[in-house]
């Protein structure tokens, strides 16, 4: 019986799940970044600024959604040193919770510039503004804790740039998904092709997803070769393109994610659909050079055709492994991404 991990009957839309704007560091409007990410086929990006959560619903609209979040960041050294930045995504458009609990309880609490008013009081903004976050794994995983208590979707965002390797990052728990790209670091020269700490974390039993981003500021214009946008993405499948559909397919693993690891090279492949049946993997792609099949056991697997030619799908025999995700990878070396699906959950 056929069983869909990514299925081809519902909708595509194609979403930057981390984003700056003149908000906090980036040199574009909100407006401006809707107008343009949808002039580039996107239909949501998730607004992530620095310490501060707004709400974007007046964005959703003119078959766009604006996905209400924000970012923040754990500092050995301010921006020489080691660092931990999370995203935290509001699973409920209406949720403007921003409060947090221990070890640093008053860290959090909401500070308003003159003239603001609470959002209780029909304001917009809340501001959250750290004398210092400590960079800690209790800390870090205290907020964890508190965001998804509070119903945020959290992810761990760019370890390449950030400096971390396994001592750090091991030691994090409780989040939703990865950052397996960020456009951002791939442009400014890190290697955020991070399957490898994907490896890491579903070896400590972590059942989490991997999306791509841009983490776009806008501060170079587009045509530009470290252009920061519309470069790395995550394709969400929703039966609609609403919040609640698209929250949905977050929650589920509905998706894949691409990224140009090659910049300027052309578009990474696309993942059509991906299913089990017969006791077998398969999957359905547009023209690529190759499909890998990475486990926690060997055997490892790749299927491709005759060198220069493309195969446009493969069918894998699972090995004895735990979990299992497959790579992409086109012609002009740019790739997509499964989620890692377990074994004991596909087939049951």
């Amino acid at each position: 019986m056929r069983k869909y991990l990514i299925d081809p009957a519902l909708s595509s839309f194609k979403a930057n799940l981390h984003c700056h704007t003149v908000l906090s560091d980036g040199s574009k409007t909100p407006e401006e970044v809707k107008r343009d990410y949808i002039a580039h086929g996107y239909s949501a990006v998730a607004f992530t600024e620095h310490d501060k959560f707004i709400d974007h619903s007046d964005l959703t609209r003119d078959g766009f959604v604006a996905l209400n979040g924000f970012e923040l960041e754990y500092w050995t050294e301010l921006w020489r040193g080691r660092t931990c930045h999370i995203c935290f995504i509001a699973k409920d458009p209406e949720n403007c919770g921003l409060g947090w609990s221990d070890p640093a309880p008053d860290l959090f609490k909401v500070r308003l510039k003159d003239g603001e008013k609470p959002f209780s009081e029909g304001g917009r903004l809340y501001r959250a503004l750290p004398p210092q976050r400590l960079y800690t794994p209790e800390y870090i995983n205290a907020d964890i804790a508190a965001a998804k208590k509070l119903g945020f979707f959290v992810t761990y965002n760019h370890p390449s740039w950030s400096l971390e390797s396994w001592p750090q990052y091991s030691r994090y728990e409780g989040y939703d998904s990865m950052e397996m790209n960020n456009f951002n670091g791939i442009n400014t020269g890190f290697e955020e092709d991070n399957g490898r700490v994907y490896n890491d974390l579903l070896g400590l039993g972590h059942r989490i997803s991997c999306i791509s981003t841009d983490d776009n500021h806008n501060r170079m214009p587009d045509g530009h070769e470290k252009c920061d946008s519309y470069g790395a993405y995550t394709v969400l499948k929703a039966e609609e393109l609403s919040y609640a559909s698209l929250i949905d397919a977050l929650e589920r693993g509905r998706f894949y994610s691409a990224a140009q690891v090659n910049p300027g090279a052309g578009d990474p492949p696309e993942i059509k659909a991906l299913w089990t049946e017969d006791g077998k993997i398969c999957i359905e792609t547009s023209p690529v050079r190759n499909i890998s099949y990475i486990s926690d056991a060997r055997p490892y697997k790749r299927a491709a055709g005759p060198i220069g030619t493309t195969i446009e799908g493969a069918e894998f025999t699972p090995g004895p492994g735990t979990w299992f995700r497959l790579v992409v990878t086109a012609m002009n070396g740019n790739k997509a991404y499964t989620n890692a699906y377990f074994m004991d959950e596909v087939f049951a």
